[in-house]
């Protein structure tokens, strides 16, 4: 039986795809990081908690699991959306104090 390699524009499709799909996801986490920003804006800290909440137990799960899981596939990308999940996880962060000092 003779090995077939994968033609150069299905490997293009792969990772352009995979890459397509983070860029999708970091989309959907910068929407819900500027409703909490402008929640903040507003003091309305329900609406903040509400973005948030989204932020972390959805929308960073899916990236993250994308890109743990199939990121190699665009070996081009997995880095820069890496340190897209970094810079998130340290806004929650910065969004959690930010959301105990207005409480108070």
């Amino acid at each position: 039986m003779a090995w077939k390699l994968p033609s150069l524009d299905n490997v293009l499709f792969v990772m352009s795809a995979c890459t397509f799909i983070q860029f999708i996801q970091e989309e959907a986490i910068q929407s819900c990081q500027l409703a909490c920003f402008l929640a903040f804006r507003a003091k309305n800290y329900k609406a903040v908690s509400m973005a948030m909440t989204t932020t972390r137990g959805v929308l960073l799960d899916h990236l993250k699991a994308v890109n743990e899981n199939v990121g190699w596939l665009a070996p081009y990308s997995r880095p820069a959306f890496q340190d897209f999940i970094t810079a998130t996880e340290l806004t929650l962060a910065v969004y959690d104090e930010l959301l105990l000092s207005a409480l108070k």
